[in-house]
């Protein structure tokens, strides 16, 4: 600033002492007088400006900055107020909310090993012929899965059978097909079982004997 200053200066006394050779183009030395004491004025302006700036309060020297942040713990605590009316309302809310679901099972239509036992006994009778197994499943089943079950049970079924004696069994080799023939003595052996033919399942009357000896009664004799 100073140097343009000084120049503005130099050239305006120039001016003044130099004669005027009448150019339009360049400024009289009135205007430039009027130019530089604008620009004088100007400067005074900033340098004052400066100065404000500098009387401000300063980071360090007149104030200072926080140190750690302080840690603040928020501590909510709820208050409830509520009357009995309200807590009963609420919780007939939350039941209708919360309805029970029903649970329906739907009934199982696999082939039972009852229905392959009486199947069997009632087809095989008394017929002493060799019978194919498959011969002794239902014709009317459809599903896979309940076929599968018949052809279990009915297996099942005559194991049972041949178990007690009422049927016999024969698979000439492995994996190959399996038969089935009445047992001839399977009745007998069915009539034996039941109870006015086995003397031992009769029920006693009051003149039972005691066939396991009481400790009790052999000291005392």
């Amino acid at each position: 600033d100073y140097l343009v200053m000084a120049a503005w200066l130099a050239y305006l006394k120039s001016k003044l002492l130099l004669p005027d050779m009448g150019g339009e183009d360049q400024p009289s030395g009135e205007e430039m007088a009027a130019v530089l004491a604008f620009q004088l004025r100007r400067l005074e302006s900033v340098r004052e400006a400066g100065n404000n700036l500098i009387q401000l309060n300063q980071l360090g020297r007149d104030f200072f900055a926080r140190g750690a942040p302080e840690a603040f713990t928020v501590t909510l605590r709820a208050v409830l107020d509520a009357s009995l009316h309200d807590l009963m309302r609420a919780y007939g809310d939350m039941k209708r909310r919360q309805a029970p679901k029903s649970m329906s099972i739907e009934p199982v239509k696999l082939y039972t090993v009852e229905k392959a036992l009486e199947r069997i006994w009632r087809m095989l009778g008394e017929t002493p012929e060799w019978i194919e197994l498959s011969s002794f499943l239902p014709d009317d089943i459809a599903d896979p899965l309940v076929r599968r079950s018949a052809i279990a049970s009915t297996f099942t079924a005559s194991l049972e059978l041949a178990r007690e004696g009422k049927l016999n069994i024969r698979q000439d080799g492995v994996f190959s097909r399996i038969f089935l023939s009445a047992n001839p003595n399977g009745n007998q052996s069915l009539a034996d079982d039941e109870p006015e033919n086995n003397p031992e399942n009769v029920p006693g009357d009051g003149n039972d004997t005691v066939t396991a000896e009481d400790p009790d009664s052999s000291e005392a004799s």
